[in-house]
């Protein structure tokens, strides 16, 4: 491909995809950490943040770790679209005027 708006604008929709599939999973995990109630007395519903994911994945499947998804990737996608749209122009912006 090119190097152009249309790449930078593929790498960036890929790389936000990417971003959201990756960290969807540990966010899942961190809010149900952090949500669990603890009364005084009992234990903890998860020990751990491994304990947790591992609990999670066997009650409620794997596709578990990946509930809200879409919202992550409405918040996380046009970032990234834009940022590294944003990066790449003015680096080629940048690069032209270097040159003169």
């Amino acid at each position: 491909m090119k190097d152009d708006i249309k790449l930078h604008f593929l790498s960036s929709f890929i790389a936000g995809f990417a971003g959201a599939v990756a960290s969807n999973p540990i966010d899942v995990v961190k809010t149900r950490m952090m949500n669990q109630k603890v009364v005084a007395g009992n234990d903890q519903l998860y020990k751990s943040s491994v304990d947790c994911a591992v609990r999670t994945v066997k009650s409620e499947g794997f596709m578990a770790l990946y509930k809200g998804f879409v919202p992550l990737y409405l918040r996380l996608g046009p970032w990234n679209i834009i940022f590294f749209i944003t990066y790449e122009q003015l680096k080629n912006a940048h690069a032209s005027y270097a040159e003169k």
